[in-house]
């Protein structure tokens, strides 16, 4: 995750900024009317979790650790790293920086001593990523088919590839979030798994502004990248931004695509000045395609600096 110093005050802009994006979002029409369309905001939501876990007496594992970095104990890391040649193809990793999924699970095991957790999280799309490393190296074939019937994953799913929470005896009991895909709660609770959830939707999509307009992205499995790629910028997440497959990823109407590039592009801009003037430079680098698999999407990073 890139860390910045950003002042109080160019956060406070910076949260503005976000609230204006999100009214041109809709006022620009680029997803379809008939959506049910909802805005929430992270601070809120990260907000209101805490409050809900208040009394809660069992220990809590984060597994997001942008929005609560730690929470009475270690935090969990883990996203989805997408092929950027086939971005159909995904797998779940840790985020840059921390280490890989097995790793991190026994290090919970040991923090845990034996105790029963629950988990937090900023929401979940369809619990793919709650599911697996919670049920890896220990699903039944009933498991499987459920999970497979719920949408949480599919028949390509690698659900052996380590041993999970389960399989080193760590069962959660319950799941605290923010926002939940209802399939994604159903299956969560037909595990058995008690489940406590804000805002549940029957989902179309779930688009993250800073993914839109190119803060983020989807994250890059680095398997697919060059042994000098992923060492000159061995700090940095890479990503896709959005605006790169906007009719898969964001579900924009085909007749607005041009125009939300364009709004992507102008807003990563935006976002850029409103950091320059509070003394940082911010700059989204891309790789060059010679350093990536053939056929990839291209392939970003962010790096910043003191502004001179």
């Amino acid at each position: 995750m890139l860390k910045i110093p950003l002042s109080f005050e160019t956060k406070g802009r910076l949260l503005s900024f976000e609230h204006e994006l999100a009214r041109q979002f809709w006022q620009h029409g680029f997803v379809s009317p008939e959506d049910r369309q909802h805005s929430l905001s992270s601070g809120d939501i990260s907000t209101h979790v805490y409050e809900a876990l208040a009394e809660e007496p069992r220990p809590v594992v984060s597994f997001d650790v942008t929005h609560f970095p730690t929470i009475r104990s270690v935090p969990f890391s883990i996203t989805r790293l997408t092929s950027p040649v086939d971005p159909s193809q995904y797998k779940f990793g840790p985020r840059k920086g921390h280490e890989d999924l097995p790793e991190q699970i026994e290090i919970l095991s040991k923090d845990l001593n034996g105790s029963a957790p629950v988990i937090l999280d900023i929401g979940t799309y369809s619990g793919g990523s709650i599911v697996v490393p919670i049920l890896s190296g220990s699903m039944s074939e009933d498991e499987k088919k459920l999970m497979i019937e719920h949408g949480v994953i599919t028949d390509k799913t690698e659900v052996d590839a380590y041993k999970g929470f389960r399989a080193q005896g760590i069962m959660p009991q319950a799941v605290y979030m923010g926002v939940g895909g209802k399939r994604a709660v159903e299956a969560l609770r037909a595990l058995g798994i008690e489940t406590h959830v804000l805002h549940e939707f029957e989902f179309r999509d779930w688009i993250e502004l800073r993914d839109v307009i190119g803060v983020d992205g989807r994250k890059v499995d680095e398997t697919y990248l060059s042994e000098a790629a992923v060492a000159k910028s061995q700090t940095h997440q890479k990503f896709i931004p959005y605006r790169e497959r906007p009719e898969d990823w964001a579900t924009i109407l085909p007749k607005k695509h041009e125009e939300f590039v364009k709004w992507c592009d102008k807003s990563f801009d935006q976002l850029c000045s409103i950091v320059k003037e509070g003394g940082i430079t911010l700059e989204r680098v891309q790789l060059d395609p010679a350093e990536t698999a053939e056929g990839s999407l291209p392939c970003y990073f962010l790096r910043w600096a003191y502004a001179s």
